[in-house]
């Protein structure tokens, strides 16, 4: 798996907060259009047209663009809301000793060493990555 980093998440929300904000939507006059926020369907400010031979083979593209603004500051949000939470959990679970640190295994009393451990080694590998520790 390749984890997207601290460091490209904060760069893509740096990019997103210098974007036109949203809602954007992809309205079809002639080729597709991305257009900005306003409260009537494709009358908002025009951000770019997307030209081809075909204005329909590119529907898709307009769609994923306006969408993909819409969706980038609730995924960021939730990406480090989860990194957040992820770590807390690891912490918390490690000072009640059913979690090993540095390798070594620690006596749980749930009885589920085993996946535990599983757990936490591939949660331990995602922060490494998330912090650019890889």
């Amino acid at each position: 798996m390749n984890t997207i980093t601290k460091a490209e998440l904060d760069a893509l929300e740096l990019l997103e907060k210098a974007a036109t904000p949203g809602p954007w939507r992809c309205g079809i006059s002639g080729n597709p259009r991305v257009y900005g926020p306003d409260d009537s369907p494709g009358a908002g400010p025009l951000l770019t047209t997307l030209w081809r031979p075909d204005p329909y083979e590119v529907r898709g593209n307009c769609d994923f663009i306006a969408e993909s603004r819409n969706a980038l500051p609730r995924l960021i949000a939730d990406h480090r809301r989860l990194v957040e939470l992820l770590a807390r959990l690891f912490e918390d679970a490690h000072r009640k000793g059913c979690l090993w640190l540095d390798d070594r295994r620690m006596p749980c009393q749930c009885g589920a060493t085993e996946r535990i451990n599983e757990t936490v080694g591939e949660a331990k590998r995602y922060l490494r990555q998330w912090e650019g520790n890889t």
